[in-house]
């Protein structure tokens, strides 16, 4: 089961959250795409005038994956369920 997001629209708590139920659902059987939006639409659609230039929207997802796996490693015990 694969699914994209773009994180640069995203919040890493409510998608960690969100992707640890899938892993949970599918028994570990979860793909997560990751992508930073180049559409300006995208942005537009966000309520921002103009898309985040290319570097900032790669130091942001980086740095928000660096957030869901300290949240998928370290915040939910393995026996949570």
């Amino acid at each position: 089961f694969g699914v994209t997001s773009a994180v640069t629209y995203e919040q890493p708590y409510t998608l960690a959250r969100k992707y640890a139920t899938l892993d949970h659902l599918t028994r570990g059987r979860v793909g997560f795409n990751v992508v930073t939006s180049y559409l300006p639409s995208a942005a537009e659609n966000q309520g921002l005038p103009t898309q985040i230039e290319h570097d900032e929207r790669y130091e942001l997802a980086e740095e928000f994956l660096d957030v869901c796996y300290k949240l998928w490693e370290g915040s939910w015990e393995d026996d949570a369920v």
